[in-house]
This record gives C-alpha cells, structure tokens and sequence, in this order.
C-alpha cells in the first residue's frame, strides 16, 4: 500500500467516526508511530477534519480565556485542596520521587497527582495551578496553554478546562518513566 492509499483508507476510517473517537484514534496513531518521546510534539488535531480542513464551529464563549481586551485571566489558587494529607504521600515528596523535567511533565505530573493521589473528581487549571504553588514550581506565562501542550504530546485531555483528563501515555509516563533514567 502506497502513501496516497494509506491516506485514502485513514480518511474513509476516521469520516465514519464522531469527532473525538477520531482525536483518540488520531491521538493513539501519533504516540504509536512518531512516539511521546520523539521530541516532536503532536499536531493540534481539535478541530480539523480528516480531509485536513478546518470545522467551522459555534463561537462560544471560552471559561479562563484572556478577554478581548489583551489582559490575562487571573487564576485563583484552590482553597480547598489539602496537598499535605496525613497517611498519603505529600505533593513535595511525589515530586521528588518522579522529578519532571520540563513544564508539560509538571503538568501532567501535577494532573495524575490530583486525581489520582487526592481523588479530585475533575482536575482543573486551578487545582494545577494551586499544585504549582504549593510545591513550588515557577508558573509558566500561561498555564492553560502549558496543559494544552501537554495535551498535544499526548499526556493529557485539555478539551474540557474543568475537567483535565489524563491519558493512557500520560498514566505511563507518571508511572513508569519518571523520573528518567541515566542512560
């Protein structure tokens, strides 16, 4: 099968399948064959059909987006979080035991923490954010956008904000990747 005709057939595939079905299978194919760890990040695939074109969607209005006006969004820290608990490992000493290297591995670090250390239902910009401060991390310029990177290597689910998900590769490199190995 030649190029043109893998093309044909992974259009015909992902036509028949509903938007995210197709970013999962879409997400699945690029840790697959290119890898989380190649150093090249994933396409931003949210929105683009399988013939390459852009969906024309609904303008709706965005929670924690910058204003028009050019000013950020202020994210508030979340009060509620204890990141601290007695009889479950801190934050501070799950960072130190899987030593992110970069900001998206923080982000995800941050994401798997919280779901699944602290049993928080839906992982939000500001319980990331609260998770940053807390074991003190500098913030990136835009954390939302940071999650979204993370999300295009694979890590994470950004489409909904308050409600982060962590993926299959996500999972893996928290649990078995980090921290890297010295080869």
């Amino acid at each position: 099968m030649g190029e043109i005709d893998a093309m044909k057939s992974l259009d015909d595939s992902l036509s028949s399948l509903e938007k995210d079905a197709q970013r999962r299978v879409l997400s699945w194919a690029w840790s697959k064959f290119v890898g989380a760890d190649s150093g090249e990040a994933a396409p931003n695939i949210q929105g683009v059909k399988s013939s390459g074109k852009k969906v024309g969607k609904k303008k709706v209005p965005n929670k924690g987006a910058a204003p028009a006006s050019g000013k950020k969004t202020v994210i508030s820290m979340d009060k509620s979080l204890n990141l601290n608990p007695s009889g479950k490992t801190s934050a501070e000493d799950f960072v130190a035991a899987k030593k992110p290297s970069n900001v998206q591995e923080k982000c995800v670090v941050a994401c798997f923490y919280l779901r699944d250390m602290m049993s928080v239902a839906q992982v939000n910009v500001s319980g990331v954010y609260t998770f940053f401060k807390h074991v003190g991390w500098p913030l990136p310029t835009d954390l939302k956008n940071a999650l979204q990177k993370a999300g295009s290597s694979g890590w994470l689910d950004t489409a909904d904000s308050e409600n982060i998900l962590i993926t299959s590769t996500g999972e893996n490199l928290v649990e078995h990747k980090l921290p890297k190995s010295k080869d």
